[in-house]
């Protein structure tokens, strides 16, 4: 009997003994292993935003980009504080993107619409990936994005909030009980 196989004290079917090939084995540890491995490698962050409400400005129908006040987690740097608009690709990969906002409203009026983006910038073009576009008016609105793209190393990825029009009645707001996110989470690497 060879070392690499060991008599499990079963007989086969046909007749013989059953053996397991260790080879097998360990090839179904490396597959483990590596699983195990980019769970904790691929790259995850959450952002929060939290504290103080923020103007939307019209500025010309482009809002603003969504500022972040801190992370849940960031496992590969993606976020930098000084820069709170925005996630910085560290790894290149497949993400699953999502952010959701919470806009109050000054005035009620149903001729005044806002939207949420998420915006990826590769190089100097900026392309919009998602957009909730709500029509719905009350006092506030919870508007969420999502969708999976590949990203490349020094790729952005941000969240604009912008008005339909020229109006100065939308807030963000940024309170303790509802707090605004975006999410980064690689789901393979390239």
């Amino acid at each position: 009997m060879s070392s690499l196989t060991t008599n499990l004290g079963l007989i086969k079917p046909d007749g013989t003994d059953l053996f397991f090939k260790r080879e097998d084995y360990n090839s179904n540890l490396d597959i483990i292993d590596e699983a195990i491995n980019n769970i904790t490698t691929l790259p995850n962050v959450r952002l929060k935003a939290i504290g103080t409400t923020v103007l939307i400005p019209y500025n010309s129908g482009l809002g603003l980009y969504v500022p972040w006040t801190g992370t849940d987690y960031d496992t590969h740097g993606m976020f930098n504080i000084s820069q709170p608009d925005r996630l910085t690709c560290k790894v290149a990969g497949k993400y699953r993107i999502s952010a959701s906002t919470n806009i109050d409203i000054a005035v009620t009026n149903s001729s005044y619409r806002i939207k949420t983006q998420l915006i990826l910038t590769r190089g100097t073009n900026d392309i919009s990936l998602n957009v909730d576009y709500d029509p719905e008016f009350n006092s506030s609105l919870y508007q969420n994005v999502s969708t999976s793209v590949q990203m490349n190393v020094n790729d952005i990825i941000r969240v604009r909030v912008s008005p339909e029009r020229d109006y100065n009645g939308f807030m963000l707001f940024r309170g303790t009980n509802n707090t605004m996110s975006f999410c980064a989470e690689c789901f393979e690497l390239i």
